[in-house]
């Protein structure tokens, strides 16, 4: 979590954030799914996804209120082919956030499966 508060503290910095957002801005935009797909993946990674909801619930740590947060969401609502809306964009995160977390436990799983077979 260290990492995430060195990072949210750069992201204060006003040319910090214009930086993120250009690098972002350069993502694939098929459809709503596609960029944020992108972009979450470029932000976060899945081990550290699964401490975050969107909101914060089940005990998660909050991402709408961090500046990593919200960078996230002025890029993805920026774009114009195709436009999207808010909801469907913190839908679309939520998801993603979500999604993260059942992929660890798919990796966790597999992991813990080929070290046994591996030692048999």
């Amino acid at each position: 979590m260290d990492d995430f508060d060195s990072v949210n503290l750069k992201l204060q910095n006003k040319t910090t954030r214009k930086q993120l957002r250009i690098r972002l801005d350069s993502t694939g935009r098929k459809n709503v799914g596609d960029i944020v797909r992108k972009i979450c993946v470029f932000c976060l990674n899945k081990k550290f996804a699964r401490n975050f909801s969107w909101e914060g619930n089940r005990g998660n740590m909050c991402l709408k209120d961090t500046m990593l947060g919200k960078v996230m969401l002025v890029v993805i609502l920026k774009y114009e082919k195709p436009k999207i809306k808010s909801h469907e964009a913190i839908l679309a995160i939520q998801n993603w956030l979500k999604h993260a977390k059942d992929g660890m436990k798919a990796e966790l799983t597999a992991a813990a499966a080929a070290k046994k077979k591996g030692g048999e």
